[in-house]
């Protein structure tokens, strides 16, 4: 049995899902949230996983998936991994639309602020614990046409930036990390698209492989 949880938030992607493998390799008790069905399908049921369908964008219902994750007594919420965003490029600043631009920060950053403002009080209750915030490479290094995906991520790591200079009141670790580009693969194995496994030597050809890894964030 678990003697501690962690809540992962789109957890039902392929971050997402090697992220929830990987706590529950670990020993971790994981709850993870999940808005469309087709998504929810990638997760297979195992012991220790405990599924919530939730819309992070609601506070109510971030809240009750914050509550089931603190529910446990014998597994107290030690960790939050705010995996869902969203990405969005192509238009230059000039072709953005507002909508465009207020929809990346709205993916990238309010799912983050609720959920991590829901959990602080709960990982406090629990004698402290750590906090993962999604950024990415572009926050710091932009490149043409990424201007609004770059600006909200750039958001959620200042955000984390700003919830560790509330560390010295509270015993939470908060981190940004993000996926960098050319950056060497490290080994892994995930499920595809059909469900079965592969790893970086299973998809190697003579002149080397393309990653190409696809998120619906349509949500």
């Amino acid at each position: 049995m678990s003697d501690r949880s962690v809540l992962v938030t789109g957890g039902t992607g392929a971050l997402g899902g090697a992220v929830v493998d990987a706590f529950l390799d670990a020993g971790w008790r994981v709850v993870c949230t999940w808005v469309v069905p087709t998504e929810r399908e990638r997760l297979n049921e195992r012991d220790r996983l405990e599924l919530i369908e939730a819309d992070l964008f609601h506070e109510e219902q971030v809240e009750a998936a914050v509550r089931q994750a603190a529910d446990n007594a014998e597994a107290p919420l030690r960790a939050v991994a705010n995996l869902v965003g969203g990405y969005l490029a192509g238009p230059r600043v000039e072709e953005l639309t507002l909508e465009q631009f207020e929809g990346q920060f709205r993916l990238n950053l309010r799912p983050t602020f609720l959920v991590t403002r829901a959990a602080v009080p709960r990982l406090v209750e629990a004698g402290g614990g750590g906090i993962v915030c999604m950024s990415a490479r572009p926050a710091k290094r932009p490149f043409a046409g990424a201007a609004a995906y770059a600006s909200s991520k750039a958001a959620v790591a200042t955000f984390a930036v700003d919830m560790r200079a509330q560390a010295p009141t509270v015993a939470i670790d908060v981190q940004s990390v993000g996926p960098k580009v050319g950056e060497r693969v490290p080994q892994f194995t995930l499920r595809d698209q059909s469900g079965a496994e592969r790893s970086l030597a299973s998809i190697m050809g003579p002149k080397g492989a393309m990653l190409v890894f696809f998120r619906s964030a349509d949500w």
